[in-house]
């Protein structure tokens, strides 16, 4: 199920959060955006770091995962 929270939200990109990849929402986006010139889609995912691995969660580790679009210029 996908939803939306602000909170610690700094990007206008930002679109939504899903807690797994086979979302039926990330699925009707990727549609939306396919026939779109200049727009991209980025799933971060999100969840317990580690020591080790620096900024960014392993997506072997993410508990929840943000969707962004971007516009490419």
């Amino acid at each position: 199920m996908a939803y939306v929270t602000y909170t610690n939200r700094y990007s206008s990109d930002y679109r939504f959060t899903i807690d797994t990849l086979e979302d039926p929402a990330l699925g009707e986006l990727k549609s939306f955006i396919k026939g779109q010139k200049n727009k991209g889609l980025r799933i971060r995912p999100r969840g317990p770091r580690g020591r080790r691995y620096g900024y960014d969660t392993p997506i072997e580790n993410a508990t929840r995962f943000d969707v962004y679009v971007r516009e490419y210029k």
